[in-house]
């Protein structure tokens, strides 16, 4: 090998030794890069906590701020001379003299009644507990008390499908998933966010608890069992909507409703047998025309004062209990009271 050759191999000896130092140097400076990062990343992910933390704490001092502004001589012990400009429904209930309890021909509802309707409604799981039992007083006369309650217990239920003898397996379509939910809990989250008014966020919170963290649903599955349920009331909603199309009057009625933050109206349609409610985004005659059921009732509308249904039915009358309030001031207020008025009470 000539001396020429030799010394080329030294130069590209020591430009690659010159490449990995600087590719180690690189590397080092990214390491360090990288360690740097991570810091950052961890001390924005306490950042991120802490406001966290303080936006809940500022969340919970707003709504205690504006539960405490919200008060008034209507709902509190407050006078009516604080209220400012604040407008204030004046409630023009009388108040009741009627005693406490279960009035005169309806059934009391103390705790025994309530025992007697536990234990009759079946399936029920007795438990027996002695107190202070030993061979002495074991056969003398004990003193008994009972105490109603609920025990939740999550279940867990296996199906197993064997082959038939043409070696198929018949697995029907309400179990085609590996994991779903039952009947009970679908039921229950169901008639929570229907019957009793519940917010998604509630109704899993509630299930979360009931099951000690067991058991999360997501919205989406929530919605899903609205869905289902409302697909298969459609028979029965068309059957009570029928009925109060037929029906010598209805009585009808709005209140307010949030969905999503937002206001809604529910309109309600009902007699003594039948109740139909519909939510509409707007309280208007437009709405009503939209829902389409007054437009086709041809019977008495009980209203109150509003005259949001006039256009509708063939004849309209104010609910009893409203007009009695109209009378209250005069028959109690003014200086040569109306007898009249007393009498219609």
């Amino acid at each position: 090998m000539t001396k020429g050759r030799i010394n080329d191999f030294y130069m590209q000896y020591e430009e690659l030794v010159t490449k990995f130092e600087k590719q180690k140097q690189i590397l080092k400076e990214t390491n360090k890069l990288v360690s740097s990062l991570n810091a950052t990343i961890k001390s924005l992910n306490e950042t991120i906590e802490k406001l966290k933390k303080e936006n809940k704490e500022k969340d919970e001092e707003i709504l205690r701020l504006k539960l405490k502004n919200d008060k008034d001589s209507s709902n509190s012990s407050k006078p009516s001379s604080t209220n400012g400009f604040k407008k204030v429904i004046t409630n023009r209930r009388e108040k009741s003299n009627n005693s406490k309890g279960a009035q005169k021909g309806h059934e009391p509802h103390s705790l025994k009644n309530k025992l007697e309707q536990f234990t009759e409604s079946g399936d029920i799981e007795e438990i027996i507990t002695e107190i202070g039992k030993n061979d002495k007083n074991k056969n003398k006369r004990y003193i008994e008390k009972k105490v109603i309650d609920i025990k939740i217990v999550k279940t867990l239920t296996t199906y197993r499908y064997y082959p038939a003898d043409d070696g198929k397996y018949y697995i029907p379509k309400i179990h085609n998933q590996y994991v779903q939910y039952g009947e009970n809990i679908k039921t229950i989250c169901v008639d929570l966010m229907t019957n009793l008014y519940n917010s998604g966020d509630g109704t899993t919170r509630f299930i979360e608890d009931i099951t000690n963290g067991g058991m999360t649903i997501s919205k989406g599955t929530l919605d899903l069992w609205l869905t289902q349920t409302r697909k298969n009331l459609i028979p029965e909603i068309i059957k009570i909507e029928i009925s109060l199309l037929n029906s010598y009057y209805v009585n009808h009625d709005e209140s307010q409703i949030k969905i999503n933050g937002e206001q809604y109206n529910i309109l309600c349609a009902c007699n003594n047998k039948y109740t139909r409610l519909w939510i509409h985004k707007h309280k208007s005659q437009e709405a009503l025309r939209e829902i389409g059921f007054l437009p086709k009732f041809k019977g008495i509308i009980v209203k109150d004062g509003t005259e949001l249904y006039n256009p509708f039915g063939i004849g309209l009358t104010q609910c009893l209990s409203h007009i009695l309030r109209y009378l209250v001031d005069y028959y109690t207020k003014i200086p040569t009271p109306h007898k009249a008025s007393k009498k219609i009470k």
